[in-house]
């Protein structure tokens, strides 16, 4: 069977021994001062989630099957979906119990592209600071965001959430009613091409294993 791109969390990320997860989405910039001391900055392309992914120390036989899985991923053309391991689900509903198989949905959009509303939540649903919000819009290819929670909000007992402040901000291309996801919301990933590091086989296990990543939007 030939897996299509992106590979799924279950197909590729959850399969991988991960002992270790950097994430961050910093923006992309530039600055420059004028000559009265004013620092002027202007964003040269939207936000991308960048990651370090760092395996586990683990048998010989255990490196070469997760090899194999980053092998295809790091093909030219390929792409994955990753998630954070540290806040996969919100601070009040750690596994997602709450949420179950809740239908979220984007409400509204905020004119400055920072805020939104939820709805489809379940009722005085909690979100703080720090959750995670994952967005999807377009097909062929489906895009993906990903974005955290700056100011925290409350479904009240429709489901609906009050405005919620996300960084970074939300694509210009994201309308009302595109579907909304905050149990392990993904990233569409690539390899950083050259960065993959192999490991080294030290007392019978392999140690050092690892890649980068960075968001993709096609």
């Amino acid at each position: 069977m030939t897996l299509a791109f992106p590979l799924a969390l279950a197909e590729f990320w959850d399969l991988l021994p991960i002992s270790t997860v950097a994430l961050d989405c910093a923006p992309q910039i530039e600055s420059s001062g004028t000559g009265a001391g004013q620092q002027l900055t202007r964003e040269l392309a939207p936000a991308l989630w960048r990651g370090t992914v760092t395996l586990g120390r683990i048998t010989p036989a255990e490196a070469a099957d997760a090899m194999a899985l980053v092998d295809l991923a790091r093909q030219s053309g390929a792409s994955f979906l990753a998630c954070d391991l540290t806040r996969p689900y919100p601070l009040l509903d750690p596994d997602g119990a709450v949420l179950g198989t809740a239908a979220v949905t984007v409400q509204s959009i905020g004119a400055t592209r920072r805020d939104l509303r939820l709805t489809g939540l379940p009722p005085n649903y909690q979100l703080r600071r720090g959750d995670l919000v994952g967005v999807t819009w377009g097909a062929s290819p489906l895009r993906y965001g990903l974005h955290r929670i700056v100011v925290a909000s409350s479904a009240d007992a429709t489901g609906l959430t009050g405005w919620c402040e996300v960084a970074p901000a939300l694509s210009s291309a994201l309308t009302t009613g595109a579907a909304a996801s905050l149990a392990r919301p993904p990233v569409m990933a690539m390899m950083v091409p050259g960065s993959v590091r192999a490991g080294t086989l030290r007392r019978g296990l392999v140690e050092g294993a690892a890649f980068d990543f960075i968001q993709t939007l096609r």
